[in-house]
């Protein structure tokens, strides 16, 4: 008997000792919870961002209030000198430059208010066809199809830019300068016949002297006319040279860029590509906004500085590492083994030898045989001695530890399936061992009473 009672007594302190272990590993540690909604949020967002296709669709939405027409361009070619121009039927508008890479938080959470705009660069139509009117002009022929107009990815240099006003307006001086030199010439033939006339004639010496001064100023404006029109021209061979060697530059986002003309020459056919550096004009333009992008949660729990520079994905992995070990797994397949696991696993622990307790006080009482009666002081004591207290020890404290490791297992956004059903368990298994615990109890008391009254001696 009194190793049946002290068999019991093991079961109570191991069920108390697993109790005062479970308790501690579930008790929630850090901010999980807060934690774990900020992660939930961002793997919802991940789950349902198509980043390539919104990328696509508001540059798309971007590009359409910023094209430029070729006919608008080829217009501003024309001038003195130009040879005609058309555009073909199939010429698209140029394409704005626009860049968008949803890649960090804070840039997906820039375009989620009302309002939400991006900045674009459409080239200026003024500087394209001051570029390719120029280049036309000195190319000469009969006329010129527009096919095609595309801005390119390369760069140009603000100096470029103005080298091609420079040499348009090089151009014109000099066709002014040759202008100058044709009429400047005319008035000094024409005083020349004259002077040569009068001569022939034999005009009064000052009918002739007053011809020869007029010969001599009209060859000396013609001089000045024609060494005008070389220096125009020198000037203007020399931007052009400059200007025609032109090939872009690698990106670098600034404010000026190429935009590459394709043309066909008439009658004969012959293609030819041009590259011009022009001016891209900026401005901002309204986009559609994005739905459900503002991250309120994370905001709101104070994690949105750790994580809007960066990408989802990163901010996932950083979010991971705030987490309590409670959190900490790995990856098994679809499964996580780690921290959580031992949250569903712990409460169970006191539970088993909560069962062995009704188990072993059971027959206990069969052993007890009052002519062969065991010293009361040789009975060990079992539990705490009060009936609360016990219940206290063998209920109360494996429940405290089911809940709280149910509790902590809530907080990182897992079902407590087991805590629950161990809280059952407990109450239910916890009641019965209670019970027989009190019975051992009574019976031990009993015992305990009989010898301290004995029964009388047999008669002889």
């Amino acid at each position: 008997m009194k190793e049946r009672i002290e068999a019991v007594s093991r079961m109570f302190w191991a069920t108390v000792i697993a109790a005062l272990v479970v308790i501690p590993i579930g008790i929630p540690i850090g901010d999980n919870r807060a934690t774990m909604a900020a992660l939930e949020e961002l793997e919802g967002f991940r789950s349902g961002f198509p980043r390539e296709k919104l990328e696509e669709n508001l540059l798309a939405h971007a590009a359409q209030q910023g094209l430029v027409q070729p006919a608008r361009a080829a217009a501003k070619a024309g001038g003195k000198g130009v040879p005609a121009l058309t555009v073909s039927s199939g010429a698209k508008p140029i394409q704005p430059r626009a860049a968008l890479e949803l890649a960090t938080l804070a840039s997906v959470e820039a375009l989620n208010q009302p309002g939400a705009a991006l900045e674009i660069a459409s080239p200026d139509a003024a500087s394209i066809g001051t570029a390719l009117g120029w280049r036309l002009a000195r190319r000469g022929g009969s006329g010129y199809e527009l096919v095609a107009l595309e801005l390119t990815r390369a760069a140009a240099k603000p100096e470029e830019v103005a080298r091609e006003q420079q040499a348009a307006k090089a151009r014109l001086a000099l066709i002014d300068a040759n202008a100058a030199l044709k009429q400047a010439t005319a008035k000094h033939e024409s005083a020349t016949e004259l002077w040569e006339a009068r001569r022939k004639w034999k005009a009064t010496w000052k009918a002739i002297g007053r011809a020869n001064k007029k010969r001599l100023e009209t060859r000396e404006v013609m001089v000045k006319a024609d060494a005008d029109r070389d220096a125009r021209r020198d000037a203007y061979d020399k931007l052009a040279k400059a200007a025609g060697a032109f090939d872009g530059h690698a990106p670098d986002g600034g404010d000026f860029g190429v935009v590459e003309a394709r043309l066909t020459q008439k009658p004969e056919g012959k293609t030819l590509t041009l590259k011009l550096p022009v001016e891209l004009k900026r401005r901002t333009v309204a986009v559609p906004h994005l739905e459900n992008a503002g991250f309120p949660v994370a905001k709101d729990q104070g994690l949105w500085d750790a994580i809007k520079d960066g990408t989802a994905e990163q901010g996932i992995a950083l979010l991971g590492e705030r987490f309590s070990w409670h959190y900490a797994h790995v990856s098994v397949g679809s499964f996580k083994l780690g921290g959580m696991t031992l949250l569903q696993l712990a409460p169970l622990l006191p539970l088993l030898f909560l069962g062995q307790i009704s188990r072993r006080t059971r027959g206990v009482g069969s052993t007890y045989n009052p002519f062969d009666r065991p010293n009361a002081d040789d009975l060990p004591r079992v539990g705490l001695g009060n009936g609360v207290l016990n219940l206290l020890a063998l209920v109360g404290l494996p429940l405290a530890g089911a809940v709280l490791c149910g509790w902590s297992l809530i907080q990182i956004g897992h079902l407590p399936v087991l805590p629950v059903l161990c809280v059952l368990a407990i109450v239910g298994i916890g009641g019965f061992a209670q019970s027989a615990l009190g019975e051992l109890m009574d019976l031990r008391d009993a015992i305990e009473r009989s010898h301290s009254n004995p029964p009388p001696a047999p008669s002889t």
